[in-house]
């Protein structure tokens, strides 16, 4: 229907269902006959295979799912059904890890949080998605729960965080291997303070939201892209980015500083607060220091330390 200049979709829809390769929010786009202008609404992939129990469960429990069937990967897999209490969802090495087309996580609405969880049994976990995992306001993602240890990684597609992603069990280290962005409303947290329990962030991260690093917790990077484009970071632990790039935007940095090793180029063209310590050779990217920053150079007896 049009009440030009503005035209607007009405009607249903008929969706193929996505393969597992399509994008989690995606577009209907309507073409005029005549004149071929377009019209686009955009919308959220359904669910595939829904969490459908009442309560709390095992991932590997094919009855508890919506399908009767363990996610596989052509699923957009859903913890997402608002219960009468919070619930948690246990994903185990002894299942095998998981693989899924895309995974979202927690209600946007209501009282209660809805849990996946990675629970160490004695060998290496990963859970992947082709496309990726988001997880909403009352969704949370442990890492690391239990005993035997293990390692737990994400793997696949970008990890959008509008809840919680944790780091709070003595399990062994979590490698961050797809891509994350922690949005607006997002926490990321790490309590961990044990040897070889570290948070190694393997693919660029961006942060609109909040880091919380506990004491003796350790967040470390590859040799990636580091964005800090909003958001808190409350540092009692150790952040540690190691080689590629650091791009300051907004926000506030708080506790420890940031430690950058092994040529790491900040850019720093933000109003970000926060102290920056070159522990080695490094690259300033922007010649400028903002109002509220300190950066310390901290060099060593070798010689070759230097910020250019």
């Amino acid at each position: 229907t049009c009440a030009l200049p503005i035209c607007k979709i009405s009607g249903k829809f008929t969706v193929p269902s996505p393969n597992g390769k399509v994008k989690l929010k995606t577009s209907v786009v309507a073409v005029g006959a005549k004149d071929h202008k377009k019209a686009k609404a955009s919308f959220r992939q359904q669910c595939t295979d829904a969490w459908a129990a009442k309560g709390s469960g095992t991932w590997s429990t094919a009855k508890d799912w919506s399908k009767k069937a363990v996610p596989g990967a052509s699923d957009i897999a859903c913890i997402t059904r608002p219960g009468a209490k919070s619930y948690t969802v246990s994903l185990t090495s002894v299942s095998g890890g998981a693989s899924v087309g895309a995974l979202i996580i927690g209600s946007k609405s209501g009282s209660h949080t809805q849990t996946l969880e990675m629970v160490g049994s004695g060998s290496d976990m990963h859970l992947a998605t082709t496309v990726g995992i988001v997880i909403e306001k009352h969704g949370l993602l442990n890492l690391g729960i239990g005993s035997p240890a293990g390692n737990t990684f994400l793997d696949g597609g970008t990890i959008s965080n509008y809840g919680t992603i944790a780091n709070t069990g003595n399990g062994y280290s979590r490698y961050y291997t797809a891509p994350v962005v922690n949005e607006v409303g997002g926490t990321f947290l790490d309590t961990v303070a044990c040897q070889n329990c570290d948070a190694y962030i393997n693919a660029n991260f961006t942060n609109a939201g909040t880091i919380d690093l506990g004491a003796g917790a350790t967040f470390t990077t590859g040799n990636i892209a580091f964005n800090q484009v909003a958001g808190a970071i409350n540092n009692a632990g150790s952040l540690i980015l190691n080689h590629g790039t650091f791009a300051v935007g907004k926000g506030t940095s708080s506790g420890n500083p940031w430690l950058l090793r092994n040529g790491v180029a900040m850019n720093d063209v933000g109003t970000a607060t926060g102290t920056y310590v070159f522990q080695d050779s490094g690259t300033l990217v922007s010649n400028s220091i903002q109002t509220g920053q300190t950066i310390v150079v901290d060099g060593d007896s070798s010689g070759d330390d230097g910020v250019r």
